[in-house]
This record gives C-alpha cells, sequence and structure tokens, in this order.
C-alpha cells in the first residue's frame, strides 16, 4: 500500500490497475482484474470461494455491438441498453462489460466489480437478485410499477454503494464521473445503509433471501399484537415492504428530477434526506424494542440523526 499526493491510501491492485492501456487490454489485463475481485470477495464478503469463482469464470470485456447483442438476448429490454455499462445474464451466467462506455481502466474495473456483485448475490439465492413477488388487485397495477421501481433504485443504489466504498473508498482507485454512476439511487441507499453494521449489509446482500428481508422488515414495524400472526406465517405481509420500496423509488424519482433540472434546491433535498432519516430512525427503534436491547449511549450519539425524532421513546 502507498500514499498518493492527496493522501489517500492506494492500493498496489489499483496502482497496476489504472496503468492498464484501456484501448490495448490485454487477456492478462482482464484476468488480473478478475482476479483482483476474486481475491478481495473472499476475503471482504460472507460469500463461499467456489461461487466467486465459478461467476468471475464468465466475465466478458466486448465492444458496444457485442454487448448490444448479448443484451438483446438475454430477453432485456432494449429500450434500457443505451445507458448500460455492463449487465449480468444470469440465465448463462455470464457477465458482460462494455468496454466502449469506459475511458479508464479503473472504470471497467468499477464496472467487474459492481457486476460480480449482482452476479454472487444471484447464484446465492439471496436478496438483491430482483426476484422479489407481491400480489396485487388487477386495480393496483400503478402501485405495482411503483414497488418494481422501488425495488429497482433499491437493488442498483446498495449495489454501487459498496462497490464504491469497496473500490475508491477501500482500494483507492482515483474516482471518475464515469464511475460515480446510479447518484439518486446511492444518495437515498447510503442514508439507509449508513446507519447499520457492515455486517448486516453483507448479510442482507449475499445471503439472506429476499422474503427473509421482508418479513423482518414487516416483523419490525408492525404493531406488537399483529407480529405473532406474521410469526406463525410465513405467507402474510402487511404490505410493509412493499410501501417501503414504493417511498424509496419515489424518493429516488424527486432527487434523479433535481439533479436533472440543475435546480441547488437545498431545501428540497434537505426535505428528502430527512424523511428518509425519519423512516430509518423509527425501524431502528421498533427493531430494538422487539429484540429487547436498547441502544447505547455510544450508539445515540453515533445514530443522533436517525433517532432525534424519538428520543422519547428510547428513555
Amino acid at each position: 500500500m502507498n500514499n498518493d499526493e492527496t493522501g489517500v491510501v492506494k492500493s498496489d491492485y489499483a496502482r497496476n490497475i489504472e496503468l492498464f492501456d484501456i484501448k490495448n487490454l490485454t487477456p492478462e489485463n482482464i484476468e488480473y482484474m478478475v482476479q483482483v475481485v476474486r481475491e478481495y470477495f473472499r476475503a471482504k464478503f460472507p460469500v463461499q470461494p467456489e461461487l466467486v469463482d465459478d461467476v468471475l469464470r464468465h466475465m466478458n470485456i466486448v465492444s458496444d455491438e457485442e454487448f448490444r447483442r448479448a443484451f438483446v438476448e438475454s430477453g432485456k429490454n432494449v429500450n434500457d441498453v443505451e445507458t448500460r455499462y455492463g449487465f449480468y445474464d444470469k440465465k448463462n451466467n455470464v457477465g458482460y462489460i462494455n468496454k466502449d462506455k469506459h475511458r479508464t481502466s479503473g472504470e471497467i474495473f468499477v464496472t467487474i466489480f459492481h457486476e460480480s456483485l449482482h452476479a454472487v448475490s444471484i447464484s446465492a439465492g439471496a436478496g438483491f437478485r430482483g426476484d422479489f413477488v407481491s400480489s396485487f388487485g388487477a386495480d393496483e397495477t400503478e402501485r405495482k410499477e411503483a414497488m418494481e421501481r422501488g425495488l429497482v433504485a433499491f437493488i442498483e443504489g446498495t449495489t454501487h454503494y459498496i462497490t464504491l466504498n469497496c473500490v475508491i473508498g477501500d482500494m483507492g482507485f482515483d474516482g471518475t464521473d464515469n464511475m460515480l454512476r446510479y447518484k439518486a439511487e446511492r444518495t437515498v441507499m447510503s442514508q439507509i445503509w449508513d446507519a447499520f453494521p457492515a455486517e448486516a449489509l453483507y448479510k442482507a446482500y449475499f445471503v439472506t433471501p429476499i422474503e427473509g428481508i421482508r418479513r423482518h422488515f414487516d416483523m419490525t414495524v408492525a404493531p406488537e399484537e399483529s407480529r405473532k400472526e406474521l410469526a406463525e406465517d410465513s405467507s402474510r405481509t402487511n404490505g410493509q415492504f412493499v410501501d417501503f420500496l414504493i417511498h424509496i423509488g419515489a424518493a429516488t424519482g424527486q432527487i434523479n428530477e433535481l439533479l436533472e433540472s440543475g435546480r441547488e434546491d437545498e431545501g428540497a433535498f434537505m426535505k428528502i434526506h430527512n424523511d428518509i432519516m425519519h423512516a430509518v430512525g423509527y425501524f431502528l427503534v421498533y427493531e430494538r424494542q422487539m429484540t429487547g436491547k436498547p441502544f447505547t449511549d455510544e450508539e445515540k450519539e453515533t445514530l443522533g440523526e436517525y433517532l432525534k425524532p424519538y428520543l422519547g421513546k428510547l428513555s
């Protein structure tokens, strides 16, 4: 490990990869990047090594033309292909990275890392695989679509939140605009996940099926008198997790509108920020009440912004 002129600790991995020529990437360069991801995943995340090896055996760096063809053949919506840097085809267990969308080898590494997170979570059957389904009536089309938008924001925002924390924050890669994608989604999800230990995030991402996440959320924020019914019947839902996803989608949309408009509306950003923080605080307070584990003084200080509206409940 070495320090660059900004004082940021830069790993040897980052130094080596950033020297690769983006216009002339060799098979050895690509294999090196994949091997770095393998080693990092094994050391950092609660994943089976053989699962990581299997997923990263099929990570392809391709031209824009090849990427578009693979995207269409995978059955994905062709209208989404314009903005895609990479995608994971879970049907064939192949990751595709569009090399023509990237300007540096560091940017390609970020995309490999991001798509590998998707691939490992999907292969492990964990929560961030995008297969969450909730029953809706025929007259609830708008609500279903809103939930699905929220689920996409939840998954992509969390995936890129982990990616940038690891690649830029831990390994020390130089950040570029192309790396800082999913800004609205990350803004929302960072405010949520910053309230939890990394172990809780990684357990949700790599280990817990999404129905497990849904049940835990529904149980936590349910009135005490209805928790027993929810606990006894795993198929029951009070719709709280669906509402949570809908709110995530709405907050992401509002932030996107502000970003795209170019307006510096600090009041609007702060309202969205406070809404998210207070919602997370509500969950934290009721989770602790449900488990009977009180907040420590240190936790109250660390989570003060989340807990402020609910301090009366903690006394």
